[in-house]
């Protein structure tokens, strides 16, 4: 027993008996190393043999415990310490997957709200749970559905909306008249190109300005712009209205109608403006007037006229060998004057009956050069000097040559009666090829046209002068019309006036 130092004993068996062993180790005081033990074996009693061995056994099972206790310590230390480990990892593992499971859902939540800000509405979130998450991305996915309904539904009423104002923009360019639509501020919200080439707007487009004289480049609107900014102020109830002004420009007249009319909404009141320029259609009207007249005027007064004159020849035929030669004087001379101013009637009567009815043309090329320098040497023998200034002898003209020749012998014979008691009479006669135009322009040094008459001077019975029924220049207008050119007057400095007519070539 090597190595023992206390007291050691244990209980044996032998055969049917069982014993009790004891040692006992003792000092050596010889050698050190070397170890000396009292055995004692005790018989034990049949009595107490069999809880002897189960002490024994005991003992035995708690020397073995006590002998492995580091270990069993050191084993369940690592067990409790694995354990715990797993339990964080769980535990960690847990809250991972948890914080997953809800932070998943809320990411992709954030990531499809990106998505729809930008208007992308095909994004779907995955339904995995049915838990308030799960409620949470249901109902997004319903409110994505519908915005994504709705902004379809939108994108085509836009597009509807789009192709209407494109079809209203079209019909509103394409219109002669003018269109303006004013909310009940006076802003313009509305208006076309023909509005603004009719009342002379600064700009083409105007919207958002208030109809006032600021929109304006030609301050002769200015009154009637006056007059429906006031209208529009002052009745809140139009349901329509027309109103008709003129502006008179340096050589012409501008006769404007505008249709006023309102438009109610829930939000507010709009005014609609429909303008027109109805100069053309006032002077068609108004020569189709007079042309009805001339004609009745023709009809009427030709009837007598070859009876009268008859009868006054006769007259003076009859009695020229039964009167004495004072009254013979006094017949011929009464006679001449009812035979003359017959003529005067006819002649009249002639130029009603021109005017009237619908001009019969007979179109070819003539050099107008030529028909100038004829008609001027039909007055060499007038006071008034004529001259022809033009730059090629040969400009050809494709229209009816006898009625050009009217157009010119008409404006030669007004500006004649336009230089009388003029000292230096002079009428010049001016031809000029510009493309596809010939200008002819026919200018004197006369009293000129009065102002009062320059914006009517073409319309029938209007003149200056005091003798002339005023349907020269009526006439001449609706040639020059018929012929598809441009007549226009201008003041000629320092007296005067030059008449310049534009003809197409073909």
């Amino acid at each position: 027993q090597r190595g023992f130092d206390g007291f050691y004993g244990r209980i044996e068996e032998k055969g049917d008996s069982i014993y009790l062993k004891a040692y006992v180790p003792i000092p050596n005081k010889k050698s050190l190393r070397a170890k000396r033990v009292i055995e004692l074996t005790q018989p034990i009693p049949e009595s107490i043999s069999n809880i002897a061995l189960s002490v024994e056994t005991v003992f035995e099972d708690y020397q073995q415990l006590a002998y492995s206790r580091g270990s069993l310590k050191i084993i369940y230390t690592m067990t409790l310490t694995l354990v715990l480990l797993l339990s964080i990892l769980s535990a960690v593992a847990g809250s991972f997957i948890i914080s997953r499971r809800i932070s998943l859902p809320l990411s992709l939540l954030a990531e499809a709200t990106k998505r729809i800000s930008i208007g992308q509405y095909k994004q779907k979130i995955p339904e995995n749970s049915r838990d308030e998450l799960g409620q949470l991305v249901k109902s997004f996915n319903s409110m994505t559905e519908q915005l994504e309904q709705a902004t379809i539904k939108s994108e085509k009423d836009s597009e509807r909306l789009e192709i209407a104002r494109e079809f209203l923009d079209s019909i509103l360019t394409n219109l002669s008249s003018g269109v303006i639509v004013i909310n009940n501020l006076g802003r313009i919200q509305l208006h076309n190109i023909a509005a603004s080439k009719i009342l002379e707007f600064k700009r083409l487009k105007m919207s958002g300005k208030f109809i006032d004289g600021n929109i304006l480049k030609n301050s002769l609107y200015l009154p009637v712009i006056k007059k429906i900014s006031v209208l529009i102020k002052t009745n809140k109830t139009i349901k329509e209205q027309s109103i008709e002004f003129k502006v008179e420009q340096e050589n012409n007249e501008k006769i404007i109608r505008i249709q006023i009319s309102q438009i109610k909404t829930k939000e507010n009141i709009s005014y609609i403006l429909v303008i027109d320029d109805i100069t053309e259609l006032t002077k068609g009207q108004r020569n189709q007037a007079w042309s009805d007249i001339a004609r009745r005027l023709a009809h009427e007064i030709k009837n007598p006229l070859t009876p009268i004159q008859l009868s006054a020849e006769r007259i003076q035929h009859k009695l020229k060998d039964k009167v004495d030669q004072n009254d013979l004087l006094m017949l011929n001379k009464s006679t001449k004057t009812i035979v003359n101013q017959v003529d005067a009637l006819k002649t009249m009567v002639n130029e009603f009956s021109e005017y009237s009815r619908p001009t019969q043309k007979i179109i070819k090329d003539f050099n107008v050069s030529d028909l100038c320098e004829n008609i001027i040497e039909l007055y060499v023998t007038s006071k008034i000097k004529i001259t022809l200034n033009a730059r090629d002898k040969k400009m050809m003209l494709y229209a009816d040559e006898n009625k050009i020749r009217q157009i010119v012998i008409n404006l030669i014979e007004n500006s004649k009666d336009a230089l009388i008691d003029i000292k230096n009479p002079k009428i010049n006669i001016s031809l000029e090829d510009e493309k596809k135009w010939i200008i002819l322009s026919v200018s004197d040094n006369g009293i000129g046209i009065p102002q009062e008459i320059m914006g009517r001077i073409f319309e029938p019975y209007v003149t200056s002068k005091l003798t002339g029924t005023g349907l020269g220049l009526a006439i001449v207008k609706k040639i020059i019309d018929e012929h598809s050119g441009i007549i226009n007057f201008k003041k000629n400095n320092p007296n005067g006036t030059i008449v310049c007519i534009k003809l197409p070539k073909n």
